[in-house]
């Protein structure tokens, strides 16, 4: 896959799974999901970080360790410690690295996920079905991926999926949770332009919302 489909399907999952639009988070994740190919002096981070990638690309066959379970658990566990400062980058890393991988397991040559095995994964079965790289097909995919990304990012943005669906029915009880909800972080103020249904007397100002 090119880089920026495995960038693309990082942030993706990132922001479905975590249910955030933190650009830092999204930003460790989009960062992480480059780290698998650093098993090749060819990619943007094997060019980067030089050393390292000649020193894995001279010792084992592109897609194998690095693209693997095991190397996913040990990003994992050697990248806790950013647990002290959030939770969720930690949960990004980890979630980028992983899906930096896991989409080559949907070209054709697949990955070695059960490193030390050296059986290959391989989705689809068909073998016409997979993608190539730079392909019309993997461009189609990552049309796909980023509407999606994006439509996750305004949600989340948006509030949740929860006002989001409030928000375009416009139905009454929607609108009284969220106000509610506003309520605890916000002063809301309402202008109101009526009439008093027992006096019929105009009402005209701005009056402060307080919780139902």
């Amino acid at each position: 896959m090119m880089n920026l489909t495995h960038v693309a399907l990082s942030v993706c999952i990132t922001s479905i799974a975590l249910s955030t639009a933190d650009p830092v988070t999204l930003g460790i994740s989009a960062l992480a999901s480059q780290l698998p190919d650093i098993d090749t002096s060819k990619s943007v981070i094997g060019r980067i970080l030089f050393p390292i990638s000649n020193y894995i690309e001279a010792r084992y066959p592109h897609r194998s360790i690095t693209h693997s379970f095991v190397a996913t658990g040990a990003i994992a566990l050697l990248s806790l410690p950013l647990v002290i400062f959030n939770w969720s980058y930690w949960l990004a890393l980890t979630l980028g690295y992983f899906c930096g991988w896991f989409g080559d397991v949907f070209t054709k040559s697949g990955v070695t996920a059960f490193y030390p095995s050296q059986a290959r994964l391989v989705i689809p079965g068909n073998p016409r079905l997979r993608l190539s790289t730079g392909t019309r097909a993997e461009y189609f995919v990552l049309v796909i991926i980023v509407i999606i990304c994006l439509t996750s990012i305004n949600i989340v943005s948006s509030g949740g999926i929860l006002r989001a669906f409030n928000q375009v029915l416009a139905m009454p009880s929607g609108a009284v949770e969220i106000t509610n909800e506003e309520i605890n972080r916000h002063i809301l103020i309402a202008q109101v332009r009526g009439r008093n249904a027992l006096t019929q007397a105009p009402v005209v100002g701005d009056y402060e919302i307080v919780k139902s």
